[in-house]
Order: structure tokens, then sequence, then C-alpha cells
């Protein structure tokens, strides 16, 4: 996750700063059209002032430009907060305008990813418990039974592992094949998140 985000930070700085270069280039072309669309009007029919309207303009050419860059780079901001609103239109409209507001919007999406941070810390420093169901078990020689495990304050993610070497063998989702020799054996499994934290299961293949 903090992979992800740090790459969406490099995305959103390099794509914020060429947009406001291209919005630098667009700035004297967009100035000569505002001032000339002015100069033919009279006072009376004017609504916006010559600024008013330059800062509209170069404000919808920043939200055009986002979303062309959206589009380019595939990136999205909304499923940090839900995972359903990756590549909504919301997402497009709310991940251009960061795009657009260039330093603004990175600056912004940087104390967004900081409060996840802090989130993620203060779960973090809630005690992790791990306990594996069954906690004992009986099982044929060279059968298969599956663990589960349940992690609390912290992901259910863990690593599973057979104490012993001549103890059968177990797979990454907890499945454990019993040795065609009979004995009791112990299971771990280790949390991912804090290696600190495991459980132990005993096997007793018969």
């Amino acid at each position: 996750m903090m992979e992800m985000m740090s790459k969406i930070l490099a995305v959103v700085a390099l794509a914020g700063f060429a947009i406001q270069q291209i919005l630098e280039l667009l700035s004297p072309f967009v100035s000569l059209v505002i001032r000339n669309y002015v100069e033919r009007r009279t006072a009376t029919t004017i609504i916006l002032t010559e600024v008013e309207l330059k800062k509209w303009w170069m404000a919808f050419f920043a939200f055009l430009l986002g979303v062309g860059a959206v589009v380019i780079t595939k990136i999205s901001l909304l499923k940090f907060i839900d995972t359903s609103w990756e590549n909504s239109l919301g997402d497009l409209l709310v991940t251009a305008l960061v795009l657009g507001a260039g330093t603004e919007g990175l600056n912004t999406l940087s104390k967004y990813f900081g409060y996840i941070k802090e989130g993620k810390k203060a779960a973090l420093t809630q005690e992790v418990k791990l306990v594996i169901i069954p906690s004992s078990v009986t099982v044929g020689h060279g059968k298969t039974f599956q663990f589960r495990s349940i992690v609390r304050n912290a992901p259910n993610a863990v690593i599973w592992e057979v104490a012993h070497g001549s103890g059968g063998s177990i797979d990454t989702n907890g499945r454990y094949t019993a040795p065609g020799q009979a004995g009791t054996y112990n299971i771990m499994a280790v949390s991912e998140i804090d290696e600190t934290k495991h459980a132990i299961a005993t096997v007793k293949v018969t």
C-alpha cells in the first residue's frame, strides 16, 4: 500500500508539473484572446472582468489537461477511500481536478496520504493477536486438513510453516498434508504485519 501511494504521488507530481508548464505556455494566448474579446464588447455587456475570464478559462484548461492525464496514466485516487469507487465518474473528476491543481493538488494529496499512514500506525499500536483453528487435530498419514487463522487488530494475513522438517507440508492457504510417518507435529502461523506474533497448532498423525 505504501509503495502504491509513493508511485501515485510521483505521478501526480510529474503530471501536475507538466500541466502547469502547458498552462504557462497557453497563458499569453489566453490573455490575448480575452483582451480582444473585451475590447469588442461594451461595458454594459461585460459580465466578468478580463482577470476573471482568464482565471475561469485557465481553470477549465487545467481540468481538461487533468482528464487527459488520468486517461493516460490510469491512476485512481478515490480507491484509497473505497475500492468500489475506482474508475467511476466521480473518481475521474476528483483525480483530474487534483492533477489540474498542480502543486496545490500534490500538497493536498500528500496530507491525505499522511492521514492514511497515521491511521495505520494507530491501528498497529493495538496488540496483534493470532489464533489457529483448530488448535489441535488428528490426521491420517498422507491425508490433508484445512487450518484457518484469525488475526485481531491486523489484517488476516499469515505465513504458514511446519515446525518439523519431516512433519508434512502446508501451503500458503493453510492446507496441511500429513507425512507418511506417524507422530506429533506442530504447525505455526506467523502474522505478516508483525512477525513477533504467531500461533501454534498441534497435529497428531496416525
